[in-house]
């Protein structure tokens, strides 16, 4: 009885969180194919913010590991969506940023976004709004 009542409670929290993964996941797309922008930059801070700089001799601001690590998880969790970064901390601005482009399928029709996200020195990297 106990058994039963575990493999229960294992089902019904592994369905929470691939609930919760899909709208991500289908929040960002939707993000993205309307850019509203207002929908993806609480994900990708929210993501953002678990990599905290790491500052080295080859990259002074420390975040080209941590973009490549955000990048990655959105990969996993999203295999419908395909993000690219076309160059790391290359836009001059304060803070300087990274830009990316997102490609995903819409009613079969290719949606290509851009947008940045703000590296700054010594901080957690954000989306740029």
């Amino acid at each position: 009885m106990k058994s039963i009542f575990i493999v229960i409670l294992l089902t019904l929290l592994s369905c929470c969180k691939t609930e919760e993964l899909n709208k991500e996941c289908s929040d960002l797309k939707s993000g993205f194919t309307y850019s509203n922008y207002s929908i993806i930059k609480p994900i990708f801070d929210s993501i953002c913010q678990k990599y905290i700089p790491m500052p080295t001799n080859l990259d002074p601001l420390g975040h080209k590991k941590n973009t490549a690590s955000v990048l990655k998880e959105l990969q996993e969790k999203c295999l419908d969506i395909k993000i690219e970064m076309i160059c790391y901390a290359c836009l001059e601005s304060l803070p300087v940023q990274s830009s990316f482009v997102v490609k995903l399928d819409s009613s079969h029709v290719e949606i290509i976004r851009h947008f940045s996200i703000y590296v700054p020195e010594g901080e957690v990297m954000y989306f740029k709004y």
